[in-house]
């Protein structure tokens, strides 16, 4: 616990700077929501066909539950997952970039307590993030008196955005164990981050199937999908969980056999 303390002590500056840009980001959004319900369903159905396939909008979608999809779940989840990123990285490679790594390794733990420690803030951080940015976003949009029943189907958006960050973030976990220079990790991971998401709004827009959209992690946490079924896809989850456990215990693997140069 003594390591998950100090290293959740170390990023907790970084939580509260993204908190507070994702705050500002989810009230500005939820804030034009009234003028985009109020135009109802016809508004979206006016536009595009391409532009109604990027947000997602499906047959008797409501007006409020395609602005959520298209606009609040869209830019949600790119910043979770944007911090998950630059906090996996945080781990490993920024220690071994400011030479604290041999330090750390010189207390009485092993290594596996080291990289569990990290990725238990991970997983804490993440879900404080999601948990806070779709609590502000749902209550401000109740408080505007646009959600008046049940908010099941919009925690479920929380859900699966934060299984899809602790995936991303699990995996550039492990694969920045093999990267020593943090900003050329940053610099590389947000690159190929970018890319995917934007492979993912071109296939959207293209009305590709899903199947040609499985090796794209943003497809595994559609907000269309979860807002019009009231459900997060079984498969989606498993996915998304499988990749979790198996990242996580390669990078323990990775970790161990890891050789760091004084």
């Amino acid at each position: 616990m003594t390591l998950f303390w100090q290293h959740f002590r170390a990023q907790l500056t970084g939580l509260l700077i993204w908190l507070a840009s994702g705050i500002v980001l989810a009230l500005a959004l939820t804030r034009t929501a009234r003028a985009a319900a109020g135009g109802g369903m016809g508004l979206f159905q006016s536009l595009p066909v391409s532009i109604q396939r990027l947000m997602g909008l499906r047959p008797g979608m409501s007006a409020l539950d395609g602005y959520v999809a298209g606009k609040i779940a869209p830019s949600v989840v790119l910043l979770l997952v944007l911090y998950a990123v630059v906090l996996a990285l945080s781990a490993i490679t920024r220690e071994v970039d400011r030479r604290t790594i041999d330090f750390l390794l010189s207390l009485p733990v092993g290594r596996r307590q080291v990289l569990l420690s990290r990725g238990a803030v991970l997983f804490v951080n993440t879900g404080l993030m999601a948990a806070i940015l779709w609590g502000v976003s749902i209550w401000d949009l109740q408080n505007q008196g646009l959600i008046t029943g049940a908010t099941g189907r919009y925690w479920l958006l929380f859900l699966g955005q934060w299984l899809l960050a602790l995936a991303v973030g699990s995996l550039t976990l492990l694969f920045s164990l093999w990267i020593d220079d943090y900003s050329l990790g940053i610099k590389l991971f947000l690159g190929l981050l970018s890319a995917l998401y934007f492979i993912e709004m071109v296939l959207k827009v293209v009305g590709a199937d899903r199947w040609v959209r499985l090796l794209s992690p943003f497809s595994y946490a559609d907000p269309a999908t979860i807002l019009a079924e009231g459900r997060l896809p079984a498969g989606d989850a498993v996915v998304l969980v499988a990749v979790i456990a198996l990242a996580l215990a390669a990078s323990l693997t990775a970790f161990d056999r890891k050789q760091i140069t004084a």
